[in-house]
């Protein structure tokens, strides 16, 4: 061995997983996840109501800490407002905006980056080239796999937030197209905005919209063998709806809950 490699030998880790790389006085986040900051974010060309940011982040919700059973960190996306990600040709630069901050969470010592927007999937790969780290932009990444373990002659239906803004673009940059049999229906935002401070009545409006789209899909498609949630709104109600179809549910705490189990692997502890 070289005195160069017993020098990093040393003082690095293998791999990409390393302490903080400016000093920061926090550790153990294993993941890190950018959300929209909805104070200031917020804009009228989504007709979306003034009071948005004062709506709960219930249990299940991918902004609620307390939905995960280990450490998160969230980094508000300041500077960009909700209809530079949510529309049909975001910007290169909000491309670059977006990059700039997944490398932010990297720097503070992230094992691995996800969002709080499914239509962050967009920024899919920008994100990833990025950074050393994974990137789990969208919970439309498990769409693929979904697919794949369902079967060639079986559907993922997808429910989005708005199908208008789920482009064949953000689809492609997560890995679905023409033969990923798929079928998407929007919400159009209805019930979602609700911004009721108590989180029963949260949860009862958004399972009064979801429970009923996901059945009348699961009807109207009998194809469909597995849901896939685009919105990360949506999560709270995964259990409602996988009682009503009797499907599995696919959505962003899912898929994070998957990338802690890769990127913060533990001894097993057992005996013979």
């Amino acid at each position: 061995m070289t005195e160069e490699n017993e020098k990093q030998g040393s003082s690095e880790k293998r791999g990409v997983f390393k302490l903080p790389k400016a000093g920061y006085p926090y550790f153990g986040q294993a993941i890190g996840i950018l959300m929209f900051d909805t104070k200031t974010a917020v804009t009228n060309d989504l007709n979306v109501p003034a009071k948005l940011q004062e709506f709960t982040r219930i249990p299940g919700d991918v902004g609620n800490a307390t939905s995960f059973n280990f450490p998160v960190q969230y980094k508000l996306m300041r500077g960009l407002q909700v209809n530079d990600i949510v529309c049909t040709q975001p910007t290169t630069e909000t491309e670059h905006k977006i990059a700039e901050l997944a490398k932010e969470m990297e720097r503070e010592g992230v094992r691995a980056i996800a969002t709080t927007c499914g239509l962050m999937s967009w920024f899919q790969p920008v994100m990833a080239e990025a950074v050393d780290i994974p990137v789990f932009a969208s919970s439309l990444l498990q769409v693929p796999v979904v697919s794949r373990v369902m079967g060639k002659n079986k559907k993922v239906g997808i429910i989005t937030v708005d199908a208008e803004f789920l482009t064949q673009e953000n689809l492609s940059r997560v890995g679905i197209d023409e033969s990923i049999p798929h079928i998407v229906y929007g919400l159009e935002r209805s019930g979602l905005f609700v911004s009721e401070i108590e989180p029963a009545e949260r949860l009862k409006a958004l399972e009064g919209v979801l429970v009923p789209t996901a059945t009348k899909m699961v009807k109207d498609n009998p194809e469909v063998a597995a849901i896939v949630y685009e919105c990360t709104l949506l999560p709270p109600t995964s259990a409602a709806v996988q009682e009503a179809t009797g499907l599995p549910v696919f959505d962003v705490i899912t898929l994070i809950k998957w990338a802690y189990s890769a990127v913060v692997q533990k001894k097993f502890d057992g005996f013979m």
